[in-house]
């Protein structure tokens, strides 16, 4: 889905290279993080994926993370 979160109207549609995009674990619901880090590999450079969210638990992380302009979501 888009990071907007409105993925109803874009389902099923092809996904363009280096669009910003948020992933769904189907079974369990559970959003997928990466630490974005390029790892190089014989299909070029890819970024690892995690099963668990990434949640920041510390207030000035993530008013630190607000004020340089990265989305900030809740858990």
């Amino acid at each position: 889905m888009p990071p907007d979160g409105n993925g109803s109207t874009l389902f099923g549609q092809p996904v363009q290279a280096n669009t910003e995009l948020i992933i769904e674990h189907a079974a369990t619901k559970e959003f997928l993080s990466s630490d974005k880090i390029a790892y190089g590999n014989q299909f070029g450079n890819e970024f690892e994926l995690s099963c668990k969210k990434a949640a920041v638990k510390h207030k000035d992380q993530v008013l630190h993370g607000e004020g340089i302009g990265k989305k900030v979501i809740n858990f």
